[in-house]
């Protein structure tokens, strides 16, 4: 890997008595955008680190919205998505000043001449309460929207001005009519496709049956009245009510799964998302992007349940995903699944890289906090939770 300008370095992005945590780190040739849990600051990119803005969030709105927990940077529109503990979604926009925070009469960056870097400072543009029953656990974006993943397994999405454009959960089965029974018929097949990648022993394959137990059936008849059933299972998540049938065992997924983290690749309109029972899972998208969000769709899992994924990054140019585990692993696998994704099992990884051939186990290097691509996708980044990196 090539750290240009004699990277890395370190920025004296938080001086002082109060200790933050990062939570987003950006970086491109414009700018370097550090979002910690109470502030925003922005850097200039390039070979030279000066730093623009800082906006620190008072001690009445971290009380009342929450601390930050995670953010996006549409670099296209020059704003700032940020997502609270409190379901509070933030949009910031980015206002360039007159005042200049270096300004030099000779020679500047690579000799180009005068240097002249402006102040910048974010100001709030939207604030939206996310209405949900579920935690919102993270978000992304593009250039048309902001999606947010949920506990119960959803996703919604907000446009750029605050505006809801519906939730949705590609994971469940989905009906446009209430009483079809085609419809409930393709709803019990997929849903069993999905919980049969339950890790348990007799999963089958194509050949798997899918039934509702009795409980299972009264809710779903309760579900179908309402208005929410014509675009999914609600806040039964994936699979909650089925129950799949295979090999003389049944394997009932009862609880809704949790989205604990999502990487999306625009070039490749593919979202890879992380479960916190250990799962990943690929999810195509629209022509469009994110947006609609009706055009997310379920493509197939690439681990199971007990694998103990913590993150997973797409590598657009070489067309993987490489996947963190618990065990301090990083698991590599083609980005494009089987050709049959009701298949018994995920796939294998095409590699499993470790560091316990440097003799670095599990108990030093803890599990895998988080991973970055370079942009030829031909060097891994890798940072675990034991500090290493």
């Amino acid at each position: 890997m090539f750290f240009a300008y004699g990277w890395p370095r370190a920025l004296a992005a938080f001086e002082g008595a109060g200790q933050e945590d990062v939570v987003y780190l950006h970086l491109d040739s414009d700018y370097s955008l550090i979002v910690s849990t109470g502030s925003v600051q922005i850097w200039t990119g390039g070979q030279h680190r000066i730093r623009l803005g800082h906006l620190a969030r008072e001690e009445i709105t971290l009380k009342n919205e929450g601390l930050n927990k995670c953010a996006y940077w549409c670099s296209s529109r020059r704003l700032l998505a940020v997502l609270t503990y409190n379901n509070v979604l933030l949009i910031y926009g980015l206002h360039v000043s007159k005042d200049s925070a270096l300004q030099t009469p000779g020679s500047g960056a690579g000799g180009l001449g005068p240097l002249d870097l402006k102040r910048q400072t974010f100001y709030m543009q939207y604030k939206i309460v996310v209405e949900t029953t579920s935690n919102c656990t993270d978000l992304l974006g593009d250039s048309r929207g902001i999606l947010i993943a949920l506990s119960d397994g959803s996703f919604t999405l907000w446009s750029w001005h605050g505006k809801f454009r519906g939730q949705h959960n590609p994971f469940a089965v989905h009906t446009e009519a209430q009483n079809r029974p085609q419809g409930i018929s393709r709803m019990l097949s997929i849903s069993s496709r999905w919980a049969g990648y339950g890790g348990g022993p007799g999963t089958g394959g194509s050949s798997q049956a899918a039934s509702l137990s009795p409980a299972g059936a009264a809710a779903l008849h309760a579900h179908s009245s309402s208005p929410r059933a014509r675009n999914s299972l609600g806040s039964q998540g994936s699979g909650g009510l089925t129950r799949s049938t295979s090999g003389g065992q049944q394997h009932e997924d009862a609880h809704p799964a949790c989205i604990e983290s999502m990487d999306y690749s625009p070039s490749m309109r593919m979202l890879a998302v992380v479960f916190t029972d250990g799962r990943c899972a690929m999810v195509r998208t629209g022509e469009g992007g994110l947006a609609p969000l009706e055009h997310l769709e379920f493509s197939h899992l690439l681990c199971s349940v007990g694998s103990g994924a913590t993150v997973a990054r797409i590598g657009s140019a070489a067309q993987v995903v490489a996947v963190g585990l618990t065990s301090g692993d990083i698991a590599l696998y083609r980005l494009w699944g089987p050709a049959t994704p009701g298949g018994s099992k995920p796939p294998e990884p095409l590699r499993v890289m470790s560091l316990a051939d440097w003799g670095h186990g599990p108990e030093s290097t803890g599990s895998v906090a988080d991973l970055q691509w370079s942009p030829d996708s031909r060097a891994l980044a890798v940072s675990t939770c034991g500090g290493c990196m």
